[in-house]
């Protein structure tokens, strides 16, 4: 008996036999697959070339410089709140791989710009971050020896009796100090209780262009500047051209004895203004902080001329003015003009200097009768701003001042009386773009005033045609008055005139 054993034959596996679709699909998968693996082996064994790495990685030395130096020097971004990343920048940079690591620490200029903000950390995490000055200190070891450095420290915020904050602070400062003839430019607000490591500067700052110095409690008791030692630190920056001193009542510029003659900027306390701005000759901008006493106006017998000056801001009496000529100011800010002369007083500086005004600034004011407003306003044809903060006045100089401002189409008068009254309310300040003005919350002035405002900011909003090339229309309108139907200035919102209002 023969026993017939049938055969399986296995798709694919016998070669004579005959081929199906479902072994050619089969076989098909198997060699891409043989294909992928043998791709894979070969890179991974070497035996093929790599791939490029990122286009990033690719970039020689000096463009990868260029980019480093405009994400770590940018000194208009502002610096890290986090206490982690206070100290973070160049070592991000540095910590990325092997390569970026290597330009970063052959590259000193990447940590010559210093930020130190800690007036927003908490006093917990300040504890706990004690190895600050030895951060900073090897941030300024990597700056090199000759690189200029560029410093901004900001202290606590918190009270400083507390032992530990006021020794980091202390130690911080005293790392700053250490390499401060490499100092060009440094912005210090520091507490009263650590100014005194400024007696530790060196005496030769060559580099020092611009040095500003606050206090993060003005209010408090501080040293006078002859107790900071601030003597040997001006005396000593032939190159300094920018100077901030605001850090009290008694941090006073008289007696420092700095370059007059070289500084451009100036922001500080003086007993003598006059004489300040009659010795620095170069100055272009000027904000003073001046104490009046009674041998004020004998200092001032001679009209002290700074051809320069294009910013004056005072926290003085406008009597200042009349000693001053400023030809090329155009930006003017005064804090109180609250006597019937300070207006006038502004008028003749600018008719003497023949300047062309473009921002004025009046803050705490006493308004003026509306002639004393027009004739201020007729020297003021170049203005784009103005900003007035009334301090008192009565509901008549209020409607004459806001009067003055107001925009009428040109008329034909025929009568003397409308040829008169035409004169006097001829279009004023033509080129205003942008107004601020602050009512009292509590004095004269009604709704109905400040309505007369809403119908000045009208006439300047929606011109008449014929005054399309004469006057220049209105952009900005900040209002802070008392409440009044707000319709019209949502309107004109609508139509693109920005509104600011704060109304009470």
């Amino acid at each position: 008996m023969t026993v017939q054993i049938p055969i399986h034959h296995i798709s694919g596996s016998d070669p004579v036999s005959e081929p199906t679709e479902h072994s050619v699909r089969v076989h098909g998968l198997h060699e891409n697959y043989e294909r992928s693996t043998t791709k894979k082996f070969k890179v991974t064994s070497g035996l093929d070339p790599s791939p490029e790495p990122p286009l990033i990685q690719r970039l020689p030395a000096e463009i990868l410089t260029e980019i480093f130096t405009y994400c770590v020097c940018d000194v208009t971004r502002p610096p890290p709140k986090e206490v982690d990343s206070i100290l973070r920048e160049p070592w991000t940079v540095s910590q990325t791989c092997q390569y970026w690591r290597n330009i970063v620490l052959s590259f000193p200029k990447l940590w010559s710009y210093i930020h130190l903000d800690l007036s927003e950390i908490q006093e917990k995490d300040v504890i706990l971050k004690t190895n600050f000055p030895e951060m900073l200190a090897l941030w300024m070891s990597r700056s090199g020896f000759k690189t200029p450095l560029h410093i901004t420290f900001h202290d606590f915020a918190v009270p400083t009796d507390d032992i530990r904050l006021r020794s980091i602070s202390r130690n911080l400062m005293s790392t700053l100090v250490s390499r401060s003839n490499r100092w060009a430019e440094v912005s210090l607000c520091v507490s009263p209780s650590i100014v005194h490591c400024l007696r530790q500067v060196k005496a030769n700052i060559p580099l020092l262009h611009s040095f500003t110095l606050k206090s993060t409690d003005p209010l408090a008791g501080s040293p006078t500047v002859k107790e900071a030692r601030l003597y040997k630190l001006l005396v000593s920056a032939p190159a300094l051209r920018n100077l901030t001193l605001d850090f009290s009542r008694s941090f006073v510029l008289d007696k420092l004895q700095p370059p007059y003659a070289q500084l451009q900027s100036v922001s500080a306390r003086t007993l003598t203004p006059h004489v300040l701005l009659s010795k620095t000759r170069s100055i272009k901008s000027a904000s003073i902080r001046a104490v009046m006493f009674s041998g004020f106006l004998y200092s001032m017998c001679t009209v002290a001329i700074c051809p320069e000056l294009t910013s004056l801001e005072l926290f003085v009496s406008p009597i200042l003015l009349d000693f001053l000529e400023l030809p090329a100011l155009q930006h003017l800010s005064i804090q109180y003009t609250t006597e019937p002369d300070d207006f006038a007083r502004i008028t003749s500086l600018i008719n003497r200097s023949s300047c062309f005004i473009r921002t004025l600034k009046l803050s705490q004011v006493t308004l003026p009768r509306k002639q004393v407003a027009i004739e201020l306003f007729e020297c003021l044809p170049s203005l784009v701003d103005l900003e007035v903060s009334i301090d008192k006045g009565r509901s008549e100089t209020f409607h004459g001042f806001v009067n003055a401002m107001v925009i009428k189409p040109s008329t034909n008068p025929t009568l003397e009386s409308d040829k008169k009254e035409n004169e006097v309310q001829s279009n004023l300040l033509t080129h205003l773009e942008r107004i601020k003005f602050e009512c009292p919350r509590r004095g004269a002035y009604s709704s109905n005033d400040v309505k007369q405002l809403v119908d000045m900011v009208e006439s300047r909003w929606r011109l008449h045609v014929e005054l399309d090339n004469d006057v220049v229309q209105l952009k900005t309108i900040h209002l802070a008055a008392p409440a009044l139907r707000q319709e019209r200035l949502e309107l004109m919102r609508e139509e693109g005139l920005e509104v600011i209002g704060d109304f009470y």
